[in-house]
């Protein structure tokens, strides 16, 4: 047990002897958002609908867990077609608690997603497809998104995240 104990003290006192970060000579450059605010973002997700200035991100749920998917309508989004899109959202004023969460929006930053090879559509156009097929009032979250090439189709998979925790899958077509 001492061993472990050393090993420890040994890594902590290494740990401290790490370079100090050093300054920029030009200190009237413009710093970017994610340098002034190094905070992470209270959301990411895709945006699984919108209404006017807001936007409803969801974060997406992965299959081989049991947990729920956070949810959340941000207001004051920039005017933009959101539906489908990854997104990161930092806000500010706090979180009211609800379910959907509700916040106003600091910053909406959109996340590239990589082009699938041999795809026509990006996968945050096929999510969009898919939910504007998908009628009802229902809060929902993304298993899965996958280009299948041979069918040249996505396939998505959307989870019902209220009560009754229903799955969904639709078939895109890729054009």
């Amino acid at each position: 047990m001492k061993a472990w104990g050393c090993i420890f003290f040994i890594a902590m006192i290494l740990a401290g002897c790490g370079s100090a970060p050093t300054s920029n000579s030009d200190s009237d450059s413009k710093k970017s958002p994610e340098q002034e605010n190094p905070a992470p973002p209270e959301i990411t997700g895709f945006v699984m609908e919108q209404k006017k200035d807001q936007i409803l991100v969801v974060s997406p749920l992965d299959s081989n867990s049991d947990s729920t998917a956070n949810a959340m309508w941000v207001s004051g989004a920039p005017k933009d077609r959101w539906v489908g899109k990854q997104v990161e959202v930092w806000v500010k004023n706090g979180v009211r608690e609800s379910f959907p969460s509700q916040a106003e929006a600091e910053e909406v930053t959109i996340l590239e997603m990589s082009h699938v090879e041999g795809a026509d559509l990006e996968a945050s156009e096929a999510l969009s497809k898919a939910l504007m097929e998908i009628t009802g009032d229902k809060l929902l979250a993304v298993k899965m998104i996958s280009y299948v090439e041979e069918e040249d189709v996505w396939e998505i998979q959307l989870t019902r995240i209220d009560s009754r925790n229903e799955d969904l899958e639709t078939i895109v077509a890729d054009r």
